[in-house]
């Protein structure tokens, strides 16, 4: 219920919208969600459709997992930056699993949608996110590195920095909290020296197989 109130009011801030500021923020956010759907979010007569590249339009019913499973998000992302305000007492959204039946660079365009987001109103917006995924953990190290960048880089180095990763998404280490569960217990999975999620904790499964491979080269 909660979905369908938020996709009514969606359909009404994609006209009301005037503010410049939040005209940026929602092309930007709606910029991203194209690219994690691979299309672009169409209604008619009260059905949802997602219009592809290519111009076909496909019903959500009998679109790809991954789109069925991110649409619902997306839509309720897409709100969130309008829902808040000075005088609201802000949001909590918890996201399991953001990384379900998606490509590694839709996850990427995930991470960086839900950034978007949370930088629209960082006082007033909080997100827990549950992942098994290691690209879901670097997107977010990019962002953190980033974020470090433009507190101690210098004037003439921020255009470039901007370029790479926009101010916008870039996410600040204090902002952040990262836990991995082992054997009941949570283990903090930020680095103290770098400041970044030490994805080795999720995905050192890579590092093993490597090691396998390595071993089966030498018996060529």
């Amino acid at each position: 219920s909660t979905y369908e109130s938020i996709k009514r009011l969606n359909l009404r801030i994609m006209i009301q919208t005037e503010n410049r500021k939040q005209k940026e923020i929602k092309d930007e956010i709606n910029r991203l969600i194209k690219k994690t759907l691979c299309g672009e979010h169409i209604q008619e007569k009260g059905e949802d459709f997602v219009k592809m590249a290519d111009g076909r339009r496909i019903s959500l019913a009998n679109s790809s997992s991954g789109q069925q499973e991110t649409f619902p998000l997306t839509i309720i992302l897409s709100a969130l930056p309008f829902l808040v305000d000075a005088r609201s007492p802000g949001q909590t959204v918890y996201i399991e699993e953001p990384e379900a039946h998606l490509f590694p660079s839709a996850q990427r365009n995930m991470v960086e949608l839900i950034a978007c987001v949370f930088n629209s109103h960082p006082e007033k917006l909080q997100f827990f996110i549950t992942t098994h995924s290691p690209y879901i953990l670097t997107a977010i190290n990019n962002l953190i590195q980033a974020g470090m960048l433009y507190e101690e880089s210098s004037q003439d180095v921020l255009p470039k920095l901007e370029k790479i990763v926009p101010r916008y998404k870039a996410l600040i280490t204090s902002d952040l909290s990262a836990y991995v569960l082992e054997n009941g217990k949570a283990e903090n999975m930020l680095d103290k020296e770098t400041g970044l999620i030490d994805a080795n904790l999720i995905d050192g499964v890579s590092d093993e197989l490597a090691i396998e491979f390595d071993e089966l080269l030498d018996l060529a």
